[in-house]
């Protein structure tokens, strides 16, 4: 049974890295559930504050030329600094309690599209 959930998230992974290989920039993945399950917002912009409303877990995928994702405890960005900094790739699928995240911009990494539910992307296909 562990092994069939471990390939939930894995597949979800893929989905993220499959959205950075399209668009080139660090991408965060949220989720609504525990162990990284439910419904997911994507978050791909860069350079500004995106407000975080999953708190099931978090997939966050460096691109290589991309920014790093700076998470903070206030819904809009606004604590002085930042309570947590990922600079590398990196899957948690705990509940967390980071409200706001800013993904910072990097020569071509810089992108328009600042979210897209994967979950819904799915059932219309």
């Amino acid at each position: 049974m562990a092994t069939v959930g471990a390939c939930r998230v894995w597949a979800r992974v893929a989905a993220v890295l499959a959205l950075v290989a399209v668009v080139g920039a660090s991408t965060l993945a949220v989720y609504e559930g525990p162990g990284c399950t439910g419904n997911t917002d994507v978050v791909m912009s860069c350079g500004s504050c995106q407000t975080i409303e999953k708190h099931g877990g978090y997939v966050f995928v460096y691109a290589y030329d991309g920014g790093s994702a700076q998470f903070y405890s206030s819904d809009d960005c606004s604590d002085s600094t930042p309570v947590f900094t990922l600079t590398e790739t990196a899957l948690f699928c705990e509940s967390f309690t980071y409200n706001s995240v800013n993904i910072s911009c990097s020569g071509a990494a810089a992108t328009t599209i600042s979210s897209w539910d994967i979950t819904a992307r799915r059932q219309q296909q």
